[in-house]
């Protein structure tokens, strides 16, 4: 099924509208689609590989404390 038609039954026009809507009806959570935007460059002004950045974006996007911590080859975002 191509997105447009998908868009087009959910009553959207973006991805980002489809995502909302998303988060609204309880489908995902706010936090892990913005994470999940982030992940793929789609936030403007913050960069893909920018860790720091992300951390510090959801950090004011949802007026949270929030650090990264690497253990080897794994990053993972903690919220204070």
């Amino acid at each position: 099924m191509h997105v447009s038609n998908i868009l087009s039954k959910l009553g959207v026009q973006s991805r980002t509208q489809a995502t909302l809507y998303a988060i609204r009806i309880g489908l995902v959570s706010a936090i892990g689609a913005v994470m999940n935007m982030m992940r793929k460059g789609q936030v403007q002004g913050v960069n893909k590989g920018d860790i720091t950045g992300q951390v510090t974006f959801i950090a004011r996007l949802f007026g949270v404390a929030a650090k990264h911590i690497r253990k080897g080859s794994l990053l993972a975002i903690a919220f204070l």
